[in-house]
């Protein structure tokens, strides 16, 4: 595909000015991602190319390998880390020995590193990292442009120039016409020092926006962390518990305060989702329902060891019984999670039944 073909499919890509259009952005990385940062010579990708020009890094209408590795890498430098970078940097072969792997071997490794199965990772977490990484070239992009106009406003200034008229003791002193306005060298000496402090305030201001700018795990992590998996109604990763799937075959029994088996723990997500909540069947049956002892409260909690996360649910006793009991929802991007679920008196807790740690 030449650069004009891609110019008449998204026509306001390639103005002066203008932001590298999103979804092309993610296509064309799309393709480095399948075809591998040394054939970055063999691929069209006149929207990275205008990323490039716009930052100052090359001239070319077509961008070298070394300046379209750069710009993929500062991307995922913005991850913040952890093992979804580690995922990213597999992805584009930016880890070392991945770097002349074939896609689907990067793949693999990309999902091992997050823990999911391969298709799991190419219909949910790839799609988060290519979002993510051209996210990174935007906002880089975006911040050159704010320091080009700041730049380009210091150099309107209209320049006065600080030479002196000869003063001789020989020479009178000569008198400017009256169409010239007296030279304004006190307020403009000033001038410089301020755009020098302006410049040094912006520049600290867009690295605090940078800085503290929440990783796509953490925008996740917000999204669903203890939150009620029945709630969000709208949310394809939560709703309905009938859109929901088990996460794991196994369910390990949950013990009464004598010791008798009432229940099983299962960790429950929806297709495709890094999104996991628990739950209690009593007699491992939906439909069943179970009267709590007096006295005694059902704990559900979830835990994310990776991040020291864990969030609580809580069901007491009442004068009913109970249908199935629930946790609230954690992300998995990470790393795995897992369910414990007990009865306790405040003095006492029943033995802890505790799921497998699970990364859908």
């Amino acid at each position: 595909m030449d650069n004009q073909g891609v110019v008449g499919q998204y026509p306001d890509m390639m103005e002066p000015g203008a932001l590298p259009d999103r979804e092309a952005l993610i296509a064309e990385l799309g393709s480095l991602r399948m075809a591998g940062i040394p054939k970055t010579r063999s691929l069209e990708l006149p929207v990275l190319s205008q990323a490039a020009r716009r930052l100052g890094l090359t001239d070319d209408a077509k961008a070298e390998q070394t300046v379209v590795e750069a710009l993929v890498r500062d991307a995922v430098s913005r991850f913040g880390g952890g093992d979804f970078q580690t995922a990213a940097e597999c992805t584009f072969g930016l880890q070392g020995g991945t770097r002349f792997q074939s896609d689907t071997e990067r793949r693999r490794l990309a999902a091992d590193c997050l823990s999911v199965t391969t298709d799991t990772f190419r219909k949910s977490h790839e799609k988060l990292i290519l979002d993510q990484v051209a996210e990174g070239i935007l906002d880089r992009c975006r911040a050159h442009s704010a320091g080009t106009a700041m730049a380009s406003e210091s150099a309107d200034e209209p320049h006065v120039s600080q030479a002196q008229p000869d003063r001789t003791h020989d020479a009178p002193i000569e008198l400017l016409p009256p169409s010239v306005p007296p030279p304004r060298h006190r307020r403009l000496r000033k001038a410089p020092a301020f755009l020098a402090l302006a410049v040094v305030t912006a520049a600290v201001a867009v690295a605090a926006v940078l800085l503290n700018r929440p990783t796509e795990a953490e925008r996740i992590e917000a999204r669903y962390d203890n939150k009620d998996p029945l709630e969000l109604v709208n949310d394809p990763c939560a709703g309905p518990i009938a859109r929901s799937q088990s996460a794991d075959a196994e369910r390990p029994e949950l013990l009464d305060i004598d010791k008798r088996v009432v229940g099983t723990v299962e960790v429950r997500t929806w297709p495709d989702c890094p999104v996991v909540f628990g739950r209690v069947l009593w007699n491992d049956d939906p439909d069943a329902r179970y009267q709590i002892p007096d006295g005694w409260t059902l704990h559900v909690e979830m835990h994310r060891p990776a991040t020291d996360t864990v969030e609580k649910y809580s069901e007491p006793s009442s004068a009913t019984s109970v249908p199935w009991a629930y946790g609230p929802t954690l992300a998995t991007v990470r790393g795995c999670v897992y369910v414990e679920a007990y009865f306790t008196d405040d003095t006492q807790d029943t033995p802890h039944a505790q799921t497998a740690c699970v990364t859908p």
